[in-house]
């Protein structure tokens, strides 16, 4: 899997855009609806873990937490926040081969995220089959009735945010088949500073259960937060 990860540009800007509210609830209280999630259990694996935001928020509450991206810019940042709280891994989810079994995989607009109440999945992998074997790989280093947590993203559109030292974000959409294509443009003293092109798949809802079902897994709902979809480990 090597389409979409993010170039060096973009990671160095990546929480300022965060910081700056690009997802609708903060790492804090994503992490506060994941643990209500996941109840009795600890040792989970986030898929994606970006630079650590939300990874640093679950270690400081006591959950045994690995995690992997598949670009190093960014588990450099990863690694420099989190130090030794966290397992990390360099890995591709479509190759995804670690020594552990884990009772949740959480991912908060890594590989995956859910759209349109949840009967939605987009995803950084292109293609019904790729995203299949992705899914599985998540499912074989998880526990019996283990969970997967996806968080529930805003809808893609064209969108400008200010960031904190005068910089501007900014992003396009366009949707192209089953897939949608995003430019994300850093701007700062009237320069672009960052910039790059990525193409994301969309499943429908037809396809999202039945890609879920093909998986492994089965949905259990949405959480009270309303922030994250719950899948069970069939």
């Amino acid at each position: 899997m090597s389409e979409n990860v993010y170039n060096p540009e973009i990671s160095h800007w990546y929480d300022a855009i965060m910081e700056a509210g690009y997802n609708p609830s903060d790492h804090k209280a994503a992490a506060d609806a994941i643990v209500k999630i996941l109840g009795s259990r600890k040792k989970v694996l986030e898929l994606g873990i970006g630079t650590g935001l939300l990874a640093e928020q679950l270690a400081d509450v006591g959950i045994e937490l690995s995690g992997f991206d598949f670009s190093q810019d960014m588990l450099k940042r990863a690694a420099v926040r989190l130090g030794d709280k966290v397992k990390l891994y360099r890995q591709d989810v479509l190759n995804l081969d670690l020594s552990e079994t884990y009772e949740a995989a959480v991912s908060q607009g890594g590989v995956w995220v859910a759209t349109k109440d949840g009967n939605c999945l987009d995803s950084h992998i292109t293609g019904y089959e790729r995203n299949l074997q992705g899914l599985r790989r998540v499912a074989k280093h998880l526990d019996d009735n283990g969970l997967l947590i996806i968080n529930l993203g805003p809808e893609q559109r064209d969108l400008t945010m200010q960031l904190a030292d005068g910089a501007e974000y900014s992003q396009k959409v366009k949707f192209v088949g089953d897939n949608f294509e995003k430019d994300y443009f850093v701007m700062k003293d009237g320069k672009v500073v960052a910039h790059q092109h990525v193409v994301y798949t969309r499943f429908n809802p037809e396809q999202t259960a039945r890609i879920i079902d093909e998986a492994g897994f089965r949905k259990s709902g949405i959480d009270d937060s309303k922030s994250f979809v719950v899948y069970e480990k069939k």
